[in-house]
This record gives C-alpha cells, sequence and structure tokens, in this order.
C-alpha cells in the first residue's frame, strides 16, 4: 500500500510493482527536474525572424550606364529587380540614395509593392547637376524599419555641356 501512495505522490502514472517485491520508500527515487518540469510554449516568432528582407539586380530599363546628361536634365532611372527574401514588399519601403549622391538629395522613394520572389521595377527621378564629367548615383532599399538590405543599385551618366550650334554665316554686301 505505501508502494502505491508513493508511486503516485512521485511518479505520475508508474504501475503496480509485483506483489512478491512490493517498493519500500528508499527503493522510489526522487524525480529528476526533467520530469518534473512542465513544458515551456514556444516562443512566437518575431516579424524579423519570420521573414527576410533582400533583393537582386537584374538589370537596368532606362540610362545605360555611360549616357550622356546635361546640367539641369530631369531623367527617369529605372532598374529590374528580384525581391530573393521572404518578406514582402509593402507600401512601407522604400529606396534611398546613398550618400553622397549628386543625383538626388535625401528623399526616400516608396518600392512598387512585391511579393517574395517576384520581379519588379525600382524607378527614380534624377536631376543632373551643373558639373561636367562623370557622375554616379546610388541607391539602396530599406525595410520599415529603416535596415538596409539587397544589392545597391546605380547609375553612371556623363554630364557634357550643351553643344552650341555653328552659327549660320550671312552672305556678304
Amino acid at each position: 500500500m505505501i508502494w502505491m501512495a508513493l508511486c503516485a505522490a512521485v511518479i505520475a502514472g508508474c504501475g503496480p510493482a509485483s506483489p512478491a517485491t512490493p517498493a519500500s520508500p528508499e527503493s522510489v527515487s526522487p524525480p529528476s527536474a526533467a520530469t518534473v518540469s512542465a513544458p515551456q510554449p514556444e516562443a512566437a516568432p518575431t516579424s524579423q525572424e519570420a521573414c527576410v528582407d533582400d533583393a537582386a539586380f537584374i538589370s537596368d530599363l532606362s540610362l545605360p550606364d555611360g549616357s550622356t546628361a546635361e546640367p539641369g536634365d530631369e531623367l527617369s532611372k529605372q532598374w529590374s529587380v528580384q525581391n530573393t527574401g521572404t518578406c514582402d514588399w509593402g507600401p512601407d519601403y522604400r529606396l534611398m540614395p546613398i550618400p553622397p549622391n549628386p543625383l538626388a538629395d535625401s528623399s526616400p522613394v516608396a518600392l512598387y509593392p512585391a511579393k517574395a520572389g517576384t520581379q519588379a521595377i525600382w524607378q527614380v527621378t534624377i536631376r543632373v547637376p551643373d558639373s561636367e564629367g562623370e557622375i554616379i548615383g546610388r541607391w539602396q532599399a530599406r525595410n520599415p524599419d529603416g535596415v538596409a538590405f539587397g544589392q545597391e543599385v546605380y547609375v553612371v551618366l556623363e554630364v557634357t555641356s550643351p553643344t552650341s550650334q555653328p552659327a549660320t554665316a550671312s552672305p556678304s554686301p
């Protein structure tokens, strides 16, 4: 009878001992911490653990590298990209200029929403500065928490001064 009370109190679900060998209090070992501890609930994944932001450049859609432009021109640059992450790009995703960027102010540009695994187009409007020569502008995507992700995209322009038209000669008298 003692073995049944000890068995029930110490280890739930143990079976009866054989009648020939009743358990004594000395033969019952105390439960280990593993058998006493309650199961721990799994922590719910946070939004950062739930998905990963990433992007890969595919191709230039406009203004191929080395395109020429004149000071003051306003141009549209587009890139084809792949959402290679597991997060969908929603309305709070942005494309940010990387300083120093002579082709953009510091304003972010909203990314077109894209499901994970799909292609998208990133687009910026640039204003060509007054200085001549090669100009490079770079941008990178940022998630809603402001964390940069994916490959940088860029544009390389050759800024030239406007060509002056040759004066037409007037007939001499």
